[in-house]
């Protein structure tokens, strides 16, 4: 009769722990464990170092019968909850831990280049006994670390880890609210759909064109400092930026290729990209004349935006509909600044990129208020269905509700301050 296993994994999450500590601490408690007559339960664990093959979890295919449709620009990276929001069918089959797991699995590649093939570890093999001291279980101990996958960064690439916990509490109430639809008596009420509607697209507004237009003012601060270089140095500082820009694209084309993540469209608009930025050194080296302060301007503002728009396009990772929206605002925001310097060229040239910028900016400043705006909007009016509909609730649909309500306004209300 072969003995049943059975395996523990321990994850220590927060704070950096040695190695091993975790797996020896539960170790120590297993063995500390006695039975009426003060005999351990478990015999001496063995310790073994393994090394094992990591491979996607197997997941099914969704039932057509329940698919939602094909996803929205704007929507959130939730489809297992979207269908189950819009079908009762597939809530019925699926429970809410099981969605939610499936839909953090169902992406996951992994990769020999990036190590992910393959996961070192530590095993300790120890056995319980019955009170007879007959082995009824073989027990594996395995030790895991939250940073394996998600590891704190250092310098700026902290600030931007900060900044998506930040944009991702949001979408944490959003969740609690998606699965809420699914459940019976909040599915077929009109006012708890009326708050789902206002809440998400409070989540919307807050984690797409707020952070994306802030950054958008990155170039045109880039525009407005240029104004302060003197006329001597106008020529050094075009070149510099623009040997800055060509290796910044080389650099990311490389990068990308040795990623494989790169599409034919993507390969021709990279090296559309670097052939300009070539013209424009050769337009600036043949240049017979002193280099224009709005040229060199020009080309600062182009840097700033280029690395506005490849910060955003890693966003777009984690915030699907991203980079489609700042390709939307950047194209009127380098419209609105074309516009602008034609309308500014009566103006003196040691201050016209100074007034250009700061037409830009307050633009944008505009655009901003808008969204603040309606952000407060969408949130009274999600604060008043939420009290109108679990006022309207009893027992214990009414506690869950208010539970669900006070989760999303919570998780709204703090990046909100945070910004």
């Amino acid at each position: 009769m072969n003995t049943p296993h059975v395996a523990v994994i321990v994850v220590h999450g927060v704070g950096d722990p040695g190695a091993n500590n975790s797996l020896d601490c539960v170790a120590s408690i297993l063995l500390a464990a006695r039975d009426k007559d003060q005999h351990t339960k478990f015999q001496p664990f063995a310790c073994e170092s393994i090394q094992m093959g990591v491979r996607a979890a197997p997941i099914a295919e969704r039932d057509p019968a329940n698919a939602a449709g094909a996803r929205k620009l704007l929507d959130e990276r939730a489809p297992v909850f979207l269908e189950r929001q819009v079908n009762t069918k597939s809530a019925k089959t699926m429970d809410d831990d099981v969605a939610y797991t499936r839909d953090q699995l169902q992406d996951f590649k992994s990769g020999v280049d990036r190590n992910e093939s393959t996961y070192a570890t530590t095993r300790l093999t120890g056995v319980r006994r019955d009170a007879n001291g007959t082995a009824q279980k073989v027990v594996h101990l395995y030790e895991l670390y939250w940073a394996d996958l998600v590891s704190v960064r250092k310098g700026l690439r902290l600030i931007e880890d900060i900044y998506q916990i930040i944009l991702h509490v949001a979408h944490i109430g959003l969740l609690a609210v998606n699965t809420a639809m699914s459940q019976p008596g909040y599915s077929e009420s009109c006012r708890w759909h009326a708050f789902a509607f206002c809440h998400r697209w409070a989540v919307r507004i807050l984690t797409l064109p707020i952070p994306i237009l802030n950054l958008m003012a990155l170039p045109a601060v880039g525009l407005a400092l240029t104004s302060a270089i003197p006329v001597g140095a106008l020529l050094l500082v075009a070149h510099i930026l623009l040997a800055l820009l060509l290796m910044g694209g080389s650099g990311l084309i490389l990068f990308a290729s040795s990623r494989r993540t790169w599409s034919p469209v993507k390969t021709i608009f990279a090296i559309g990209s670097l052939l300009s930025v070539g013209a424009a050194i050769g337009i600036v080296c043949t240049q017979s004349g002193p280099v224009s302060a709005f040229v060199v301007g020009a080309i600062a503002f182009a840097g700033c935006l280029a690395a506005v728009m490849a910060l955003l396009r890693g966003y777009d990772s984690i915030r699907p509909g991203a980079f489609a929206i700042s390709l939307v605002i950047g194209a009127c925001v380098v419209a609105y600044m074309i516009v602008e310097s034609c309308r500014a060229g009566d103006v003196d040239t040691a201050h016209r990129n100074l007034a250009v910028s700061l037409r830009v900016g307050g633009m944008l400043l505009t655009l901003l208020s808008l969204c603040w705006f309606f952000l407060f909007i969408f949130n009274l009016l999600s604060i008043f269905f939420a009290v109108t509909t679990v006022a309207g609730a009893r027992g214990d649909q009414r506690k869950a509700g208010c539970q669900v309500a006070v989760t999303a306004l919570i998780s709204l209300a703090g990046p909100m301050v945070a910004f």
